[in-house]
């Protein structure tokens, strides 16, 4: 099958969206099914053997690393070139906008998948203003696909009631071989914890954003008086969660691979 993957983010930029597309990718092309991803103007050329179009964009200055894709001939040209037997559409933003009119253009069954809540991101980001507008576009693109996929059942939920259709549950995996308690590292442990710990180290991995709503942790946090706390990733609200959790015992690696 010729698969057509439409995404805002892609390697090198790291982040949870970008790893669940390459897991799938290389599931895709492990099965034998032949991907072409059309991601950001940064993306990577290839990957797996999968050839990745990258559109011109703008930078969106309220979060680094994200790009407003802007409207490009070589979208549909490549996707009519490529012929593809479904499209999957990854959080339609403004590149996923631009996938799912090609798409019906097309006439190619329409698959998205909802990551990124961006009604709530809008107003964390001082651009409340544009709520009225959000959902509406957002039914519109989903209600175009054949079924839309969500990592969890409250996402699921929430699109539901606010009247988006067929949609479905995407769960990710968990690679029990790599993620084994068998490797248990007290050097790691001791890295997280800033040292020998005293009590259980409480792990988040992932994006250091306002969206995430870290600093609710710090009264949690304080209830628990031996536990450490260990904030491995980037991002920028970074320097904001940092100075929540001055003095007590919380460590932020940055980013890390491994």
């Amino acid at each position: 099958m010729r698969v057509a993957i439409f995404t805002e983010v892609f390697l090198p930029k790291i982040d949870g969206i970008t790893n669940r597309l390459r897991h799938t990718i290389r599931c895709l092309v492990e099965d034998g099914h032949t991907v072409r991803l059309f991601g950001p103007e940064a993306a990577v050329a290839r990957y797996m053997g999968a050839r990745v179009i990258r559109i011109p964009g703008v930078p969106f200055s309220a979060y680094p690393g994200i790009q407003w894709t802007l409207p490009h001939p070589r979208v549909l040209t490549a996707l009519a070139s490529f012929a593809p037997e479904v499209v999957h559409v990854v959080g339609p933003a403004t590149m996923g906008v631009w996938g799912t009119l090609a798409a019906r253009a097309l006439g190619v069954p329409l698959v998205t998948s909802f990551h990124t809540d961006f009604p709530k991101y809008l107003a964390d980001y001082g651009l409340g203003w544009g709520l009225g507008i959000v959902w509406p576009a957002l039914r519109i693109c989903h209600n175009a696909a054949r079924i839309n996929l969500c990592p969890s059942r409250h996402t699921a939920h929430d699109l539901i009631a606010h009247g988006i259709r067929d949609v479905g549950l995407w769960r990710g995996g968990v690679d029990a071989a790599q993620f084994h308690p068998g490797l248990r590292s007290q050097a790691t442990r001791r890295r997280l914890a800033g040292g020998p710990p005293r009590g259980p180290i409480v792990l988040f991995v992932g994006r250091l954003g306002s969206e995430k709503n870290l600093q609710s942790l710090v009264h949690v946090f304080d209830r628990v008086p031996d536990a450490h706390l260990a904030f491995v990733g980037d991002g920028p609200g970074r320097a904001a969660i940092e100075a929540s959790f001055a003095g007590r015992r919380a460590v932020f690696t940055g980013f890390l691979r491994g």
